[in-house]
């Protein structure tokens, strides 16, 4: 669940709950680009970033973006 801005300055709090264990994740909102391009996804709507925030905290949780591919998106729902 994505917690809607925390401050005004782009720190969201995103909860998780992995393995029926409840996670909670601080991020801000910079996205790493290169070229203009964001380097891990695309947004499925122009503009509709949430779930880029939603990729990054998954991404601060199990220590990389690259380690999101080791990752079972079903232990979310466990």
């Amino acid at each position: 669940m994505l917690n809607w801005p925390l401050t005004e300055e782009g720190i969201f709090g995103v909860t998780f709950f992995i393995n029926g264990v409840k996670e909670e994740v601080i991020i801000d909102d910079y996205l790493p680009t290169v070229n203009g391009r964001y380097m891990f996804g695309e947004p499925p709507v122009k503009d509709q970033l949430w779930p880029l925030l939603v990729e990054k905290a998954l991404a601060k949780v199990v220590g990389s973006y690259y380690n999101i591919d080791n990752f079972s998106i079903q232990e979310l729902f466990e």
